[in-house]
């Protein structure tokens, strides 16, 4: 299944993912007027939690139809310019273009299940942007990356799993782990076992 073709089919809801929310509480309850990059978006489940707690948000996706149902539930923040969409690959995102986060100290980069679906040496090409990006422009990097490190059976899309240590090794190229959790989920005989991570990006 391509992502279009989800898009057109999911709404979402109005629920953010719980292991994100736990992971940016800890890590932004110190920090000033942080900003909020999703990218992997969707329809914006974490969204509407990231314009509750955040200065500005920027919300990014490869669907057309995604990003379209998002900025329907988030029009008023649109127009407020609280909230930026784009719909881009992250693989190539040239972050000078969102003006919005030059005025914020700290970035708070969330990757909930988006990365997986790359394979590793274009996770690691993501990482290394976002740290490029924050030491040329003296901001405080901070990623939060969730993923899938086993499933019980072949689902829709396809999902590159690493181990938990090869995904440590490649964010501690770019940044130090300060936090981590893992999250076993089991619905209708699918197991599905999460780990999510905090990695404060050093400059490059």
């Amino acid at each position: 299944m391509e992502w279009e073709s989800f898009y057109k089919l999911a709404n979402g809801n109005m629920w953010p993912d719980t292991d994100i929310v736990k992971h940016c509480v800890l890590a932004c309850s110190q920090e000033e007027s942080p900003a909020f990059v999703d990218f992997g978006c969707g329809t914006g489940n974490n969204v509407r939690f990231a314009l509750e707690n955040f200065c500005n948000v920027v919300a990014i996706d490869i669907s057309e139809t995604a990003i379209s149902k998002l900025q329907a539930k988030f029009q008023h923040h649109i127009l407020t310019q609280k909230l930026f969409t784009t719909i881009a690959d992250i693989k190539s995102i040239e972050w000078e273009s969102f003006v919005t986060l030059s005025n914020s100290k700290t970035i708070l980069f969330v990757d909930c299940t988006t990365l997986q679906h790359l394979e590793a040496r274009d996770q690691q090409q993501v990482i290394k942007s976002l740290s490029t990006y924050c030491n040329q422009h003296d901001k405080k990097g901070i990623f939060i990356s969730k993923s899938l490190i086993h499933e019980s059976r072949k689902t829709d899309f396809e999902t590159y799993i690493i181990s938990i240590e090869e995904k440590n090794r490649i964010m501690e190229r770019y940044g130090t782990i300060k936090r981590s959790s893992r999250t076993l989920l089991d619905e209708e005989g699918l197991i599905q076992d999460y780990y999510t991570a905090t990695v404060l990006l050093r400059p490059s």
